[in-house]
């Protein structure tokens, strides 16, 4: 009695295939649109960080062929930024070592080449050399401390640019030095930086890569 009700309530193989079929093709619409909508969220993302990205990935590869695989040497690229260790250019009592020239000589090459680049040149605005500093609140020893610091920033663009007479007279103008206060205690004073500003080119091409998703 058990299976003869049983088969009472089954369905035939004819309408249960048609409703798997019927419900995969419900679930087939449903993940295409909603992996429509993903990619017209993707896309300009995708177009955003693209432009900012490709700048990054060409001076990582270039500081990766003239110190090594990041992080080794003291020099690091990150944010937009090549930071080295301070120790690679200073003693401890702020005098230049006489090891700098080395490590200038491949920064040199670093910048030389990307800015060597037409792509890449017309993507940078300013390189700032900064040397960071810890804000005190008397105002007098902050002042020294930010002088100090920009002083070692002078000192580190002025090595950088004289050791390349070509990097000097034909990129001097994108090189700018400045004393950074550190965001958070004792973060960032122990580095010499070199920060890249883009310019506004790299804002343009952005802009014209979203064109196509505002139309």
């Amino acid at each position: 009695m058990k299976t003869e009700t049983i088969r009472k309530y089954m369905l035939p193989p004819g309408p249960v295939l048609s409703l798997i079929l019927v419900g995969i093709m419900v679930l087939s619409a449903l993940l295409y649109y909603r992996a429509v909508k993903i990619q017209r969220f993707l896309e300009p993302a995708l177009a955003l960080a693209q432009p900012r990205s490709e700048l990054a990935e060409q001076l990582n590869s270039l500081l990766i062929k003239e110190f090594g695989p990041s992080g080794t040497g003291g020099v690091t690229f990150a944010m937009g930024a090549v930071v080295a260790d301070s120790s690679l250019f200073f003693d401890r009592q702020d005098r230049l070592r006489e090891s700098v020239h080395e490590t200038v000589r491949k920064l040199n090459v670093v910048f030389l080449s990307a800015l060597l680049d037409e792509y890449t040149r017309s993507h940078v605005g300013v390189i700032l050399v900064g040397s960071g500093y810890e804000p005190d609140p008397d105002i007098v020893k902050n002042r020294t401390i930010r002088q100090q610091a920009q002083h070692r920033a002078e000192m580190v663009m002025d090595q950088l640019l004289s050791s390349d007479a070509r990097l000097a007279r034909e990129f001097g103008t994108f090189f700018v030095a400045a004393a950074i206060p550190a965001s958070m205690p004792g973060k960032g004073t122990d580095r010499i930086e070199f920060r890249i500003i883009p310019s506004e080119m790299l804002h343009v091409e952005v802009l014209q890569r979203l064109t196509k998703y505002a139309q």
